[in-house]
């Protein structure tokens, strides 16, 4: 015969379960998508090879490998290295790249790297963290405005020239 004490324990484990199982029916009858989010999502994204490609064809660009990766460490991110011939400034190259990526998937962050060879010299790399922090949301938002964006980036706030940086002849 069961006793006192064991009858209230399985009431205690029976009623949060019951607690569990209905907090999660709750949750899934709102809506799943916060309406400052729903409006990110509605629009097409242009697929990744083309986005890939525009990057490519950046002035300044001659070399580039980007892709798109989406895990439990990183989420959502477009990533990358650019190569630049060094006739633009590295980080007017990372701003234009980044307005082409945020076309593309809803939500991701953009990590880029721009490498500038000099003749004689290692090359100098410049990333996009350096810029801006493009792999949060907040600032891509507040730089490109919302998704999907222009493409282009903003002119009336220019990004700054790197120290030390001098264009290529």
């Amino acid at each position: 015969m069961p006793t006192r004490l064991s009858r209230t324990g399985r009431r205690t484990a029976g009623a949060a379960a019951a607690v569990v199982v209905a907090l999660g029916l709750v949750g899934c009858t709102g809506d799943p998508v916060p309406p400052k989010e729903s409006a990110i999502t509605a629009y097409t994204p242009v697929p990744d090879d083309q986005l890939f490609d525009r990057v490519r064809d950046l002035p300044g660009v001659t070399g580039a490998k980007v892709s798109f990766r989406d895990n439990l460490t990183d989420g959502a991110l477009y990533s990358g290295a650019l190569v630049s011939d060094g006739t633009q400034n590295p980080y007017a190259v990372l701003d234009a790249a980044a307005a082409v990526l945020r076309q593309g998937r809803p939500r991701a962050g953009i990590l880029l790297t721009v490498e500038v060879p000099r003749e004689g010299e290692v090359p100098v790399q410049y990333t996009s963290t350096s810029l801006l922090d493009l792999t949060v949301l907040d600032p891509l938002t507040a730089r490109y405005g919302p998704q999907p964006g222009s493409g282009e980036p903003p002119t009336a706030t220019p990004v700054p020239t790197p120290s030390g940086w001098t264009p290529a002849p």
